[in-house]
């Protein structure tokens, strides 16, 4: 019975992770820089060889910055429990 009862909660609990898990959008893949938090996905993504890019309040003047590159943009998304009350949209 005890190992009955085990076996059904394994089965739910894992149930539960594969059923919230969210896959990475396509044509996705991690940054070779940096490791991916556990739980999260990648919800969007950009790979661009040259691209321009501005960035807003660079240095102590907080100056506009315009920069040409190659250019890689993840965007991730963390598993609900992490994130913050105050920032979850409910």
């Amino acid at each position: 019975m005890k190992t009955a009862c085990l076996l059904l909660v394994c089965g739910l609990a894992l149930g539960v992770s594969v059923g919230n898990a969210q896959s990475d959008a396509a044509g996705c893949k991690d940054s070779s820089l940096i490791g991916r938090f556990p739980g999260s996905f990648i919800s969007q993504c950009k790979d661009q060889a040259d691209d321009l890019i501005t960035f807003d309040n660079i240095g102590p003047k907080k100056e506009k910055k315009r920069i040409e590159g190659e250019l890689h943009h993840t965007d991730y998304n963390a598993p609900r429990a992490l994130e913050s009350p105050v920032s979850r949209k409910t």
